[in-house]
């Protein structure tokens, strides 16, 4: 809520035909904003969430043979949620089945509402470069273009940015557009 109000603080600090769009799981945030229209996200069903999560975990449609219902629980503890589906799937890819329990256990742990910190566990797993990168993207860079300049800033900062940016991809922690904006 605090985030909000620093960014938003209120409806005059906007022209008219201004749009605000806001991202949240929990209605109050929108409710204390005096939010007009509430869009909500259908969130994908059993199948659906499957076929995603393996596209990101095994890059094939179905779970391999061992890994079946690993699968549906990591599945299950995304909650239908796209994002969080696609970063666990592309955390848990090349893993073997012991770091699969074990970040099992990890989602677990959290309680079903906290998204954020199933997403941490992909982030977690980054090594310290990688998560300075991200980072500066997500602060810094997040809807600027992948240019030379970005590129030049990210590597004299030491990130060698083409492993950091291909690892941080694979991770589903980000994506560049198909018009080349760091998203």
């Amino acid at each position: 809520l605090d985030q909000l109000k620093a960014l938003a603080g209120s409806y005059d600090w906007f022209g008219e035909g201004s749009r605000i769009i806001i991202t949240t799981r929990d209605e109050h945030v929108l409710n204390a904003h005096r939010v007009n229209v509430i869009h909500n996200i259908r969130l994908l069903n059993n199948d659906e969430a499957i076929k995603l999560f393996c596209k990101h975990a095994f890059q094939d449609d179905r779970p391999r043979k061992d890994y079946e219902q690993l699968s549906k629980d990591v599945v299950f503890y995304a909650g239908g949620l796209p994002l969080a589906i696609k970063v666990l799937g592309s955390f848990l890819c090349d893993k073997d089945m012991n770091e699969w329990r074990s970040a099992l256990t990890r989602l677990k742990e959290i309680p079903e509402t906290e998204i954020v910190e199933k997403l941490k566990i992909s982030f977690d797993g980054l090594k310290g470069v990688e998560k300075e990168l991200f980072l500066d993207i997500a602060c810094f860079f997040r809807g600027e273009y992948k240019n030379e300049r970005a590129m030049m800033i990210l590597n004299a900062c030491g990130f060698h940015p083409i492993i950091g940016l291909k690892v941080l991809i694979q991770k589903a922690l980000i994506n560049i557009s198909s018009d080349g904006m760091f998203d």
